[in-house]
């Protein structure tokens, strides 16, 4: 609604002598108020730019399955303002104090391009309690990345084996493809439906802790 507020104003400013006066601008936001209770409008999946109106309670029962099929959720008796002081307290220990007390939201976008029609699940670490912390495992990741493709380079150099197969996009697949030594004449790619959100979260904090 945010948005929508921001381009009726720049109208508002910029076309002033053309808005009609049978149809006011508060009318117009109290029609879009009254559909935004029964709709959700989500961009779609890998399509940005086209936007689809979702059924509100649909759009609801699919994140609570997807929260109760899922072992990464917890339940909780927590407020929302808990959290947000438990979340301070472990981010201030771990030197990345939050700069807000929202906890991380959840959504999820349509993917048309599936048949079936199936969603992408996303949880949003963006201006929360923990975006300060995310920056801050993002860092030490990437830093151990680093570590981990200057030791593969230099396996690469001593026995011409390539122990390192991570690419960033699509160019390094391209790369790859031309540069290999040995023929092929078919390529098969594969997709994983759910894959970092079906980590058991023990084993991830016992890796990190070695």
């Amino acid at each position: 609604m945010e948005i929508v507020d921001i381009r009726i104003k720049h109208y508002e400013t910029n076309y002033k002598d053309t808005i009609k006066t049978s149809h006011p601008i508060s009318r117009i936001k109290r029609k879009i108020k009254e559909l935004y209770k029964t709709f959700v409008l989500v961009p779609a999946d890998k399509a940005a730019n086209n936007i689809v109106v979702v059924c509100r309670k649909y759009y609801i029962e699919v994140l609570r399955n997807e929260i109760h099929s899922s072992n990464t959720f917890q339940a909780t008796n927590l407020t929302e303002q808990q959290i947000a002081h438990e979340h301070l307290n472990v981010t201030t220990n771990l030197k990345a104090a939050p700069d807000n007390t929202k906890v991380p939201t959840m959504y999820w976008l349509p993917k048309l391009h599936k048949t079936p029609y199936k969603s992408r699940f996303i949880s949003a670490s963006s201006k929360c309690t923990t975006t300060n912390l995310s920056i801050l495992l993002t860092s030490a990741l990437t830093h151990i990345k680093t570590l981990i493709v200057n030791f593969c380079n230099k396996c690469y150099e001593n026995s011409s084996i390539n122990y390192f197969w991570s690419v960033k996009n699509s160019l390094d697949v391209l790369d790859k493809l031309k540069s290999a030594q040995v023929p092929f004449s078919t390529i098969d790619s594969y997709d994983f439906s759910a894959l970092y959100t079906t980590l058991p979260h023990a084993l991830i904090k016992r890796k990190f802790s070695i």
